[in-house]
């Protein structure tokens, strides 16, 4: 009797977490990506096979993808690997941009697992805890472009640059204070040509407006000429100086604990 019991209770538990591991995919395939997240942490609060729970987070990270949550997204990636670090997702189903994210988040957990190989621990019995985080790169990239926006060569000399950055800058500060000189004096030799009454200094002070005037519009095509190509120079040649990979690991002796961090740069 109690045999029967027991079978029949581990049959009704079996059967309600298939039908809600089922429901997950129901809710991706019908877009309801928020719903999939939150029955997904229920469910991985379970204790479940290393196969269901591939599933989940799998599932997972596509739906904190497809409404923005890259970072998240990446997390479960990596919990999904620490699982089965040799998994391929299923192209047929998910997205392009979710395959090619989860593809970068393998190829830098399996370099980072074959570096660990080279870490030396000790021979008695250990647990290991892996953490990856990951670091977003894309401030480094909008305070560049920031300042670069304000003064052409500034956005370089951030990105440790340094040689092209100073000659950009010291170019763009010279262009610009040359060029605001020459709109106060092409106005102020205007005003004194239209004002003149003597005709015998009218011609005088009309080539000395028109010289001002020719310069003062070479100094501002320079100018412009100059920022547009600090810019394309900034996104199209410039190497950014992100921060490096590194790795903290802390071994002990039998019962304690291994911790290895890791930071990857996100481009």
């Amino acid at each position: 009797m109690r045999k029967i019991l027991f079978l029949f209770f581990f049959s009704i538990t079996i059967s309600t977490f298939s039908q809600s591991l089922n429901d997950v995919k129901i809710l991706y395939e019908d877009f309801a990506f928020e719903k999939v997240i939150e029955l997904s942490d229920q469910l991985l609060l379970s204790k479940t096979d290393e196969k269901e729970r591939v599933e989940i987070f799998v599932l997972k990270g596509a739906s904190e993808f497809s409404i923005g949550f890259e970072k998240e997204a990446r997390n479960s990636f990596i919990e999904l690997l620490k699982i089965d670090s040799s998994y391929s997702i299923n192209r047929s189903i998910f997205s392009p941009k979710i395959v090619e994210l989860f593809d970068e988040v393998k190829n830098n957990f399996i370099s980072i697992k074959a570096d660990n190989k080279n870490v030396q621990l000790p021979n008695e019995p250990i647990n290991k805890v892996t953490e990856i985080q990951y670091v977003d790169n894309s401030r480094i990239i909008m305070n560049a472009a920031l300042k670069n926006i304000i003064l052409p060569g500034w956005g370089q000399i951030s990105s440790k640059n340094s040689t092209k950055g100073y000659l950009l800058s010291g170019g763009s500060a010279v262009l610009l204070s040359s060029m605001i000189y020459f709109i106060v004096q092409t106005d102020d030799k205007y005003r004194n040509y239209i004002t003149e009454t003597n005709a015998s200094l009218i011609e005088t002070k009309y080539q000395d407006y028109n010289d001002s005037y020719k310069i003062r519009n070479v100094l501002i095509f320079s100018y412009a000429a100059l920022w547009i190509y600090s810019q394309l120079d900034l996104f199209l040649f410039t190497e950014f100086d992100f921060p490096k990979i590194e790795m903290n690991s802390n071994t002990s002796n039998k019962n304690s604990d291994v911790s290895l961090g890791f930071s990857i740069p996100l481009n």
